[in-house]
């Protein structure tokens, strides 16, 4: 019997669809699980994608990339796949990690819910890429930031912040709940209370307000495309950067 779903290939993300769903789900492409996972009705059971075939896409997917003995491990020793940006309908590979079931409940109560509230502001997402084994934490200013640092004289207006570690998941997770509690509390965090090993920082292009760019979520200057925050336009998500290895495995970390 055929799929009563739609798939299609983007690189090496793979989109799943089907009458009646709010939104579009995703996972990583493979070669060797594609035609298996493409040729069987993926339905929602319990808020997530399952198939009767293959069970859950989460679970499906963390055994083609970890592989079965450790699935069964972890899941023995009471370890979940977490989806790590709370979106059950994104299976990729790098939104999903093990983590403890109490982890994982904590945090739903505190970084998935802070995440939401401080969107507006902040879009923060956590990642994990399986090239590198490491994580990153990326961060799209959606109001106006700056950068500070007193030591080196710097001030600008930052765009977006990637973060880099090398560390445990629930490291990772931690500095995420920190960023958010002091964004929320002060609008705004230190980089030195954390416990990244490499960071990225793009800085913001303050353009003067032209009436030609009114009404427009996306300008394009000599070739280049920039979108224009304002209350109607927001970045949801800031993908990782892929196969990016810190410089070193310290870092001073000295920026306020």
């Amino acid at each position: 019997m055929p799929s009563k779903n739609s798939f299609q290939l983007h690189g090496n993300v793979i989109s799943i669809c089907r009458n009646g769903w709010e939104s579009v789900a995703s996972t990583t492409f493979r070669k060797d699980y594609f035609n298996e996972l493409k040729n069987v009705t993926w339905g929602i059971s319990n808020g997530y994608l399952y198939s009767k075939k293959l069970g859950y896409l989460h679970r499906y997917i963390m055994e083609k990339w970890y592989g079965k003995d450790l699935l069964d491990e972890m899941t023995a020793n009471g370890w979940v796949v977490d989806h790590m940006d709370n979106d059950s309908m994104n299976c990729e590979i790098s939104n999903l990690c093990f983590l403890s079931s109490d982890e994982n409940k904590a945090k739903g109560f505190t970084v998935d819910k802070q995440s939401e509230a401080l969107r507006s502001d902040i879009a923060l997402n956590m990642f994990k890429d399986f090239s590198t084994d490491l994580f990153q934490i990326s961060i799209f200013f959606n109001k106006e930031t700056y950068f500070v640092n007193k030591e080196a004289g710097e001030y600008y207006s930052v765009a977006s912040l990637r973060l880099l570690y090398d560390t445990d998941y629930t490291i990772v997770i931690n500095d995420a709940r920190t960023i958010l509690l002091d964004y929320q509390h002060s609008g705004n965090f230190k980089l030195r209370n954390l416990h990244f090993v490499d960071y990225k920082i793009e800085k913001a292009l303050l353009l003067p307000m032209k009436d030609e760019y009114k009404n427009k979520a996306v300008i394009e200057i000599n070739g280049e495309q920039y979108l224009i925050l304002n209350e109607y336009t927001k970045m949801h998500s800031l993908y990782y950067e892929k196969g990016w290895l810190p410089k070193s495995k310290t870092s001073t970390r000295k920026e306020e």
